[in-house]
């Protein structure tokens, strides 16, 4: 998955194709990571983390339910969303967990990629058309293996050079660090000067 692209490339019968994905914005940014695609979810629900039902959602519960959005407590039961009140940033997710049912407005879309990650992020998923409703679990025969990659500057496929807007801000101190690595400082220091 290429994070300033906001594009997953995979490859089928070998032939490379490419598709749209959501990634964090800079204030809670997806992480660069390698990991593998153990199955696939269709149709998936969206359990939502707890800083982001506390910070971005329990204000808003007033609209919640008509965007598909239900509320659970911790033990099990559901939850009538309107008798529900945000009181205070901290503490909804302490009592409730949201959790958004399939549909146009879900963010992961209509195919969520399940893969073993350290960060308790969304999987990175697929908005491909699909013709059935139905939820469900497909496991794949052997993982494959997936890269999230924050490249501002990369090589595409026809060896053409592209660059992406820096949107997390990485550059400068990537270049600081480079600048501080004795075998990499003369090298970046010329491609500056343009020598």
């Amino acid at each position: 998955m290429r994070i300033t692209e906001f594009e997953l490339d995979y490859v089928v019968d070998r032939r490379r194709q490419t598709h749209r994905v959501i990634v964090g914005e800079r204030f809670r940014q997806t992480p660069q990571f390698a990991s593998e695609v153990t199955h696939v979810v269709v149709h998936p629900s969206w359990h939502v983390p707890a800083r982001i039902a506390d910070e971005e959602l329990a204000p808003t519960l007033g609209r919640l339910s008509q965007q598909g959005f239900e509320a659970w407590t911790h033990a099990g039961d559901r939850v009538d969303m309107d008798s529900l009140a945000w009181e205070d940033e901290s503490g909804f997710s302490s009592k409730y967990r949201l959790v958004q049912r399939a549909g146009p407005s879900n963010p992961l879309g209509r195919v969520k990629l399940e893969l073993v990650n350290p960060f308790a992020v969304a999987s990175p998923t697929l908005r491909e058309a699909l013709t059935s409703g139905q939820s469900g679990r497909v496991d794949l025969p052997e993982p494959l293996p997936v890269y999230l990659l924050y490249w501002p500057a990369s090589v595409a496929p026809d060896g053409e050079i592209r660059s992406s807007d820096d949107f997390y801000d990485v550059d400068p101190s990537l270049l600081q660090a480079l600048r501080r690595s004795t075998g990499a400082r003369h090298w970046i220091d010329a491609s500056l000067r343009g020598s």
